[in-house]
């Protein structure tokens, strides 16, 4: 079972904020140009998920505190996750990618 609208069971102040604009950060680029070239293409899929549908379960899609009260954390795959910063407005920037262990994940 799951809700028409995820505020109906959980409070809007735990609702992560809209996604209509993401932007990769210069970091996030070198790393999905370099070391992570072989997530590319799946960072691609994961942010378009995120502009249809923050809500999606495969995308747990959850706030991150330990990098400050804006970050959020996303999956990407199985093993690679990517953190974002909300800027506010809809607009998030993509500051890092990573396996699952080495973001602090598990």
């Amino acid at each position: 079972v799951y809700p028409r609208k995820l505020s109906n069971w959980i409070s809007p102040a735990w609702v992560p904020p809209p996604v209509n604009k993401i932007i990769d950060g210069n970091i996030l680029k070198k790393l999905l140009a370099s070391k992570y070239q072989s997530v590319s293409a799946k960072w691609e899929g994961t942010k378009q998920k995120l502009l249809e549908n923050r809500t999606l379960r495969g995308l747990n899609f959850k706030k991150w505190p330990k990098e400050g009260k804006d970050a959020y954390s996303v999956r990407i795959d199985d093993n690679f996750r990517a953190h974002l910063r909300h800027e506010g407005h809809g607009a998030w920037i993509a500051y890092l990618v990573g396996p699952h262990k080495k973001m602090g994940h598990g």
